[in-house]
């Protein structure tokens, strides 16, 4: 249950195994992608993620409520996440070269690639720490009759808004890997969809409304990379009037729609299946 200092909720904190497996699950895959595209030694790669990982993630836990208190639950986790990239970056540089600042004196390329994915780590335990924080709203909302319908539906979709299903987040990192060296260009634009989809989902948890066309552009990103990943047994189309693109609309309105026909209607079927979206305006509505 979340503790409310200064009209600020403190972060609830997960259970610590459950953390450390998605952190060391998230290392291994940026361990094997780096080599995969950079070259070096597996290991040594390995150990550079897994220590600026876990410090990151270390740092969420030790700092993480004094930071959100004092920024906020969306701003919170950016300067956690700089200071656990720091100090993953000194162990890492005592760990494989017995030199501290190795990586700020001569690895610049990988300070470059500890910032990107320091990113990822930013958006990933944010979104996890609003998922928490989430939770612990709605259970608040129980406990509290008078307020209890709007507090339910306006947690619920925080929820929705802040979910993004780490599986998924791993699955489409090795597809990208495993891509790599046959297909680069579908490897590239994988990746491109990944990073829609990601920013995509992050604006969502600060906005009440989004419009027709920024849903379907996060549609068309997901559908891409369910594409890849199932070759060839999904096929889709997304169909809406240009005139419809500024229609406002709740957020995560229609991508639920898709991973539900997915899930239920074209991963069980050995031919797939195809998946249409379309809009149009009736009356005034």
């Amino acid at each position: 249950m979340a503790e409310s200092t200064s009209g600020v909720k403190r972060r609830s904190i997960e259970h610590p195994w459950r953390v450390f497996g998605y952190t060391t699950a998230f290392c291994f895959g940026i361990g094997t992608l780096v080599t995969l595209l950079a070259g070096g030694n597996f290991v040594a790669n390995l150990a550079v993620s897994l220590a600026i990982g876990w410090s990151i993630s270390g740092c969420f836990h030790l700092l993480g409520p004094f930071f959100d208190n004092w920024l906020g639950l969306y701003l919170g986790p950016a300067p956690v996440t700089a200071i656990g990239l720091a100090v993953g970056l000194v162990i890492a540089g005592l760990i494989t070269f017995q030199d501290p600042l190795y990586f700020f004196t001569f690895g610049n390329a990988t300070i470059y690639l500890g910032i990107f994915f320091g990113i990822l780590g930013f958006i990933f335990f944010g979104t996890r720490a609003r998922m928490v924080h989430a939770e612990a709203d709605l259970a608040q909302a129980n406990a509290k009759q008078a307020q209890q319908e709007k507090l339910l539906a306006e947690t619920e979709l925080k929820l929705l808004q802040a979910q993004i299903e780490p599986h998924f987040l791993f699955n489409t990192l090795s597809n990208i890997a495993g891509l790599i060296h046959e297909s680069p260009d579908t490897a590239e634009k994988t990746l491109l969809n990944l990073t829609t989809l990601l920013r995509g989902s992050l604006n969502r948890t600060r906005q009440q409304t989004t419009t027709l066309a920024q849903e379907l552009e996060i549609a068309q990103a997901y559908l891409e990379i369910q594409s890849t990943r199932m070759q060839g047994r999904l096929h889709y189309t997304l169909n809406a009037p240009a005139n419809l693109n500024n229609f406002p609309l709740p957020p995560l309105l229609v991508q639920p729609l898709i991973e539900n026909a997915i899930k239920h209607g074209i991963e069980p079927s050995e031919e797939g299946g195809d998946i249409s979206v379309s809009a149009e305006q009736q009356g005034n509505n």
